[in-house]
């Protein structure tokens, strides 16, 4: 794996490094597929049963999508928590500087949100032209009217304005960011595991669910289906003329 993303596993807690400080966290090709990564460990490992994403350096989480490398906003769909990836595990982002972009739709996919007081949330995609749509998710998680204040303006928001609003869930000094984040991690792990779970998921299926959303859990459902080893045998099938040996597998995918 890259060391765009650095994974550490502590007592039932996965620590989700995002680690390209000179580049303000932002997210290119490797961290895409170290966060692909994470996700499926974080799934894969019973004994993991919460996970914290932080940025590396101080100075952002992540502002997201690194258009110098190519990747467009739209690329982050298939890694960002609830819109390409449903992760069922409790998920905290412990936010320190800046969150801009896909920063802000990967911590908006996470369950909870630790900020400090130098944290800035923004979606500023109004102001270059383009978008994947991601943050249309913003609605659900503030009240309705300052989400779209955000996405119309692009304008930032604080961290003491993101508590008042309830897009955040404690502000803690910078030095303590990482403690109080591991603290609570540490709470929720030490509770029953599937009953937590059973929590995500029960509280999410009483959630209106945007367009994105839904479009994305449709692409997850037909995920196994495209690029499977089923779908290549059925195509060399065709062309051969004879009947397809299905194995119900999906294709292989690399770690």
């Amino acid at each position: 794996m890259s060391d765009a993303v650095i994974l550490t596993a502590e007592a039932h807690v996965l620590w989700i490094r995002l680690n390209r400080p000179d580049a303000l966290n932002a997210i290119d090709g490797t961290m895409i597929d170290g966060l692909a990564a994470a996700w499926r460990r974080l799934a894969a490992e019973p004994e993991l049963r919460v996970g914290v994403v932080i940025g590396e350096g101080g100075r952002a989480f992540s502002v997201g999508a690194d258009i110098k490398s190519g990747t467009r906003p739209a690329d982050l769909a298939r890694i960002l928590p609830c819109i390409g990836v449903e992760v069922e595990k409790p998920l905290i982002a412990a936010v320190s500087g800046h969150c801009i972009g896909g920063g802000l739709v990967l911590a908006l996919g996470c369950d909870l949100r630790l900020a400090t007081p130098s944290a800035r949330f923004a979606y500023p995609e109004p102001k270059i032209g383009t978008t994947g749509g991601n943050a249309s998710t913003l609605a659900r998680y503030m009240p309705h009217a300052m989400a779209m204040e955000m996405l119309f303006t692009g304008d930032a928001l604080s961290a003491e304005r993101a508590y008042q609003v309830g897009f955040v869930n404690r502000v803690s000094d910078e030095d303590a960011l990482e403690q109080v984040a591991g603290e609570l991690a540490h709470r929720i792990a030490g509770n029953a595991p599937l009953v937590v779970q059973a929590m995500k998921r029960l509280a999410r299926l009483g959630e209106p669910r945007s367009p994105i959303e839904q479009a994305g859990a449709v692409e997850r459902i037909l995920a196994d289906v495209r690029g499977s080893d089923d779908e290549a045998e059925g195509r060399a099938a065709l062309r051969e003329k004879r009947v397809p040996n299905f194995t119900g597998r999906p294709g292989s995918e690399e770690s």
